[in-house]
């Protein structure tokens, strides 16, 4: 802890963007809806005391495996996009895990925008070919998997379902994200 408190007080001061929820709360990673969800609901309390953000890792792989996907349509800054996801999340950073993994191309904590990565796979193979996509930061065009940047996103889906953010429910879409930059 020492050497954290250290670090604290010595390193350099840096600001970021937060993405803002409608009642005013903030969040500093990313809000989703999908597997972020299930990875919030399902990862038990021993397993993240035992193995960390690997233990949601794989609550997320499993989830993503059984590719429940919801009909989403995204508004963002006035163009809208709709897909089949298993997983529509709005970021602000761009890698978990001590950077080992990435979610997403440019996605930058202090440009003014938030990002929306849309992962759209609907074979088993599919999700392992994104996975490995992932853990390469392989973000070349791809038909399964989109991104866009903006400033304030509308996200809807059909029916209604939970939407995640920084590890908390905080409701259910239809749900507007703004940057708070």
């Amino acid at each position: 802890i020492g050497h954290a408190v250290r670090r604290l007080l010595e390193g350099n001061r840096r600001t970021f963007d937060l993405g803002q929820l409608p009642d005013g709360r903030f969040f500093t990673f990313a809000a989703g809806v999908g597997v972020d969800v299930a990875m919030v609901q399902n990862t038990s309390s021993s397993g993240k005391r035992a193995l960390g953000m690997f233990s949601s890792a794989i609550t997320a792989t499993r989830a993503a495996l059984k590719r429940d996907l919801v009909q989403v349509r995204v508004d963002v800054d006035g163009k809208v996009l709709e897909a089949r996801a298993v997983l529509a999340m709005v970021a602000n950073a761009g890698s978990i895990l001590g950077g080992r993994f990435s979610i997403g191309p440019n996605v930058i904590p202090d440009d003014g925008e938030l990002d929306l990565c849309l992962f759209m796979p609907e074979t088993f193979g599919e999700v392992i070919g994104l996975f490995w996509r992932l853990l390469r930061r392989d973000f070349r065009p791809h038909p399964r998997m989109q991104f866009v940047g903006g400033k304030t996103f509308l996200v809807r889906s059909d029916p209604p379902v939970f939407v995640q953010a920084d590890g908390d429910i905080v409701g259910r879409t239809p749900l507007e994200i703004r940057v708070a930059p």
